[in-house]
């Protein structure tokens, strides 16, 4: 569910706003809004303390050990800024001379003063470089010599020699590197590679002595941060001061006590309809408490007005995952490899993850197992116990795979639609609305499965989806448009459209399940062909399996990606009205322990 919120304003005697932000803070469940933009000298340090402390942790490789005993952070911030500044000086160089070569290598190695020594003598030299097309075109002084250093498919380069000026041939001079010796170039390369080595070392060394430490300090100066621009933000009138927040409504007895034992003025008003600063707070059933995760990896989050779909969000992309990739092979595999990560996982956050992939894991294997599914081996000569049901795997044109589709897709889509209805129960013009979105949209299951199952035209329609059809489009008519706006009435024919589409874009869970499975035969033909080849064949075929199945599996989750996702974020969203539009609550809290 969405907690319930309620806006409050904290007032304090203007010399008392550090005091209030601090207990504020210590309280930790007000979600601050700024009165005014927070700006100040020492905002300014500690966000270039935070800038810089967030550059060294970038640079820190992963997987690294922790080893020996940390220092003070503030030395060793000071040392690892040096470091990896240098270590920046040193790669711009490298950059530099990398150019320089590229500039040098037609040319080859020479010493640049002696161009300096001819033209003091009085003899003009350039170097030029030109297409082998226009260098014919060239108009020289009498006297003059041209001769070719280097050529290649697109580019010609000479040198020119003169006694007389050369000013005004227009000559294509070559733009030349400051240092002309090839060797000097790579000997400054490999001085500057070995200091580099030398300072990634050093900064490995110290990281691990220090990382842990680093993280806890950048902790701690978010939360001042936080504190600065909580302070910074609050608006002044007189003498007074004041601060603008969000409270969860189960929370707000622990402001009143603390307004009363600080002397604060404390305002709290209703959240209004309008108001679009208000954040979302989701509390989920410990149950299906893993459906965080999908809301922490995509990064979204409905609004506040909006509705909480965090468990049919679960349910429904559990159940994608396992028409998408259903391979009760790969769920086998998945299942092992993630009940073996259960031993590995230290954090509370890495176990949820883990609880999550376990449901999707046993959701391709309870799907692949049905279907007959096995590393897309031939059903036929699978165990009876392994074949699954003759429904699905028996099935002449994949009809009933598509009809199961179809049925998923209305199912969810009505189902979105009545959730709105019971949402809107205080408008019965609304109520009816909905019904008669969820009543159509069954009659688009109907045809879907005769357009596309049955491959028969829209006269092949039976009764009951006329039915349908006729009772949603009158209700959608009568209750689901508005009529008072020009653009609703303009676009209602798409809606109708995009009703029928929505339902047959489910189609999407077959298509990509059936080309999984087509490529993992396709490999398994493949890796035999090459078994059948001799010796190396054999030795080759478990790595063709290994390479074929593996991509296969990283494929079929990216499907689940583009697919699963948005079938929960796009269509079921769209007709229940979720437009993920919501902000986090994140409260003035200390988070560093």
């Amino acid at each position: 569910m969405i907690e319930i919120m309620k806006k409050v304003t904290v007032v304090c005697l203007d010399n008392a706003k550090e005091q209030t932000a601090k207990a504020l803070q210590s309280l930790g469940i007000v979600h601050v809004m700024d009165v005014v933009p927070p700006a100040s000298q020492d905002l300014d340090a500690l966000s270039k303390k935070q800038a810089d402390l967030e550059r060294i942790l970038k640079a820190v490789p992963e997987n690294l050990v922790a080893d020996g005993q940390p220092r003070l952070p503030a030395q060793t911030i000071t040392e690892a800024l040096e470091n990896l500044d240098e270590q920046q000086k040193l790669r711009d160089d490298l950059q530099n001379i990398t150019k320089e070569q590229e500039l040098l290598e037609p040319w080859g190695s020479f010493d640049a003063d002696m161009l300096t020594d001819f033209r003091n003598r009085g003899l003009n030299v350039e170097l030029c470089t030109s297409t082998p097309h226009a260098i014919k075109n060239i108009q020289l002084p009498e006297d003059s010599v041209l001769q070719v250093i280097n050529q290649d498919k697109n580019n010609v380069y000479f040198l020119v020699a003169s006694r007389n000026s050369l000013a005004d041939c227009n000559l294509p001079v070559a733009t030349l590197p400051v240092c002309t010796d090839a060797k000097a170039l790579v000997a400054q390369r490999q001085k500057d590679d070995v200091q580099l080595d030398v300072l990634q070392k050093n900064f490995e060394q110290l990281a691990s002595q220090n990382a842990d430490a680093w993280k806890k300090e950048l902790t701690r100066l978010q939360d001042e941060i936080a504190l600065a621009k909580a302070e910074c933000g609050m608006g002044a009138s007189g003498m007074l001061a004041y601060l603008n927040g969000y409270v969860p409504e189960k929370k707000l007895e622990m402001l009143h006590k603390t307004a009363q034992d600080s002397g604060w003025g404390l305002l709290i008003e209703d959240i209004k309809e309008d108001d679009t600063d208000v954040p979302t707070l989701l509390t989920i059933p410990k149950k299906f408490s893993m459906a965080q995760q999908i809301f922490d990896f995509i990064g979204i989050l409905p609004g506040y007005f909006e509705t909480d779909v965090a468990i049919a969000l679960f349910i429904f992309l559990t159940l994608f995952c396992g028409i998408l990739i259903g391979d009760a092979g790969y769920g086998v595999l998945l299942t092992a490899v993630i009940l073996y990560g259960f031993k590995k996982a230290t954090t509370p956050n890495a176990k949820e993850g883990l609880k999550l992939l376990l449901c999707i894991s046993l959701s391709i294997l309870a799907y692949g197992w049905l279907s007959g599914n096995w590393f897309g081996i031939d059903p036929a000569i699978m165990p009876r116990f392994m074949k699954g049901l003759p429904w699905l795997y028996d099935d002449e044109n994949s009809n009933h795979v598509k009809t199961l589709c179809f049925f998923i897709g209305a199912f969810h889509t009505s189902l979105a639609r009545a959730w709105s209805a019971y949402n809107a129960q205080k408008s019965k013009r609304a109520v009816f609305g909905h019904l008669g979105w969820s009543i159509f949209l069954w009659g688009s299951f109907y045809l879907a499965k005769v357009l596309v199952v049955d491959g028969k035209g829209f006269d092949a329609l039976p009764a009951p989806a006329i039915a349908l059809f006729a009772i949603g489009f009158v209700l959608i008519v009568a209750c689901g448009i508005n009529w008072g706006n020009v653009g609703d009435i303009i676009y209602s024919p798409f809606t109708f459209i995009n009703g029928f589409v929505d339902v047959l874009s489910y189609i999407r869970l077959f298509a990509v399940g059936l080309s999984g499975v087509y490529i993992a035969k396709c490999f398994n033909e493949m890796a035999i062909g090459i078994a059948k080849s001799g010796i190396l064949g054999i030795i080759a075929m478990p790595i063709v399996l290994l390479i074929g199945h593996g991509l296969n599996i990283c494929m079929a989750f990216l499907s689940v990606l583009v697919h699963g996702i948005r079938l929960n974020t796009l269509e079921f969203a769209g007709h229940i009205g979720v437009s993920w539009s919501g902000k986090p609550y994140k409260p003035l809290a200390i988070h560093n322990s």
